[in-house]
């Protein structure tokens, strides 16, 4: 068995950093309108939300209550899928913008989700994952 990872070097972690920095810079442009504010304070909170979930996760005393904080950050990553549909649909964002920040988010959603599974098939749910293990279908989103 591997190394204990601390959060920051969790992959998904490391992916959702990468992730909030891109919406970061996209929401500073949005405009100063009712409808940018809101796009840009409900995505930016939803982005966010997704590491610190994990890394809150990391410090709980339990593999069900870690478990537990990696389901709500895979529901921070559904919510920020939706905005970011929503700042596309309103024309909002130039499509390599949304695409690049899109796939972002889905390598986070499948990354949380393989490490739920993998969490839930051990039949003593573990403190803490290893390294081992994190594999995506995407090459790229390996770290």
């Amino acid at each position: 068995m591997g190394e204990v990872l601390n959060y920051k070097d969790l992959p998904i972690v490391q992916r959702a950093f990468e992730l909030v920095r891109e919406v970061d810079i996209f929401v500073q442009l949005l405009p100063r309108t009712p409808q940018g504010r809101t796009v840009a304070d409900q995505l930016f909170r939803a982005a966010a939300s997704i590491g610190a979930n994990v890394a809150e996760g990391r410090g709980r005393d339990t593999g069900r209550e870690y478990v537990r904080y990696l389901r709500i950050a895979r529901a921070s990553a559904n919510e920020t899928d939706y905005w970011l549909h929503i700042a596309h649909d309103c024309q909002l964002v130039v499509d390599e913008d949304y695409d690049r920040m899109l796939k972002l988010t889905d390598e986070c959603l499948r990354m949380l989700s393989a490490m739920i599974g993998k969490l839930k098939q051990s039949h003593e749910t573990p403190l803490r994952e290893t390294a081992e293990g994190y594999v995506t279908d995407n090459e790229d989103s390996k770290l």
